[in-house]
């Protein structure tokens, strides 16, 4: 639901101010990759470790809303529907209706990603409790952070102008 109310403010509007300002998109491009470093440095120093006791059970409804709520605080989704999006955008058709099209398939992908993501987390909840999985797993994460980092920052927009 967050994802939606987002992608529904770029597809206002939002995206088409920042593909036509080459400067705004590169700051947001590079306010991005920081973020993505900042969270990779975290999560590489993290020793959380997780143990049956420290998981609590919930319902349904309340993971539903802690979700919510972590998605609609997180500044690093509306960064990625304003800075990865538009780059798929064709400036000589209609940006709304292209943005819309963009923002289902996105949705849909979220959706089955999320529901991998959970079965894999109760294979992994097990495994996390063990010190040195937790401690690769972590450091293989903030390594593919630091590579979608990079990725972000290296990719080029110039020829999408042209």
């Amino acid at each position: 639901m967050a994802f939606t109310l987002m992608l529904l403010l770029v597809a206002s509007g939002l995206a088409a101010v920042l593909y036509a300002s080459s400067m705004v998109f590169s700051m947001l491009k590079v306010v991005g990759v920081l973020y993505l470093i900042y969270i990779a440095v975290q999560i590489w120093r993290s020793d959380l470790l997780l143990s049956a006791a420290s998981v609590t059970q919930t319902s349904v409804m309340q993971s539903a809303k802690q979700e919510f709520t972590l998605a609609i605080g997180n500044p690093k989704a509306i960064l990625i529907f304003t800075a990865f999006l538009p780059q798929f955008i064709n400036p000589l058709g209609d940006i709304t209706e292209q943005l819309y099209t963009l923002g289902i398939l996105f949705l849909l992908l979220e959706f089955i990603a999320i529901t991998l993501y959970s079965l894999i987390g109760v294979y992994l909840r097990q495994q996390l409790s063990r010190p040195l999985f937790n401690r690769l797993f972590n450091r293989l994460c903030a390594s593919l952070l630091i590579a979608a980092a990079l990725s972000l920052l290296f990719s080029g927009r110039d020829k999408e102008l042209a």
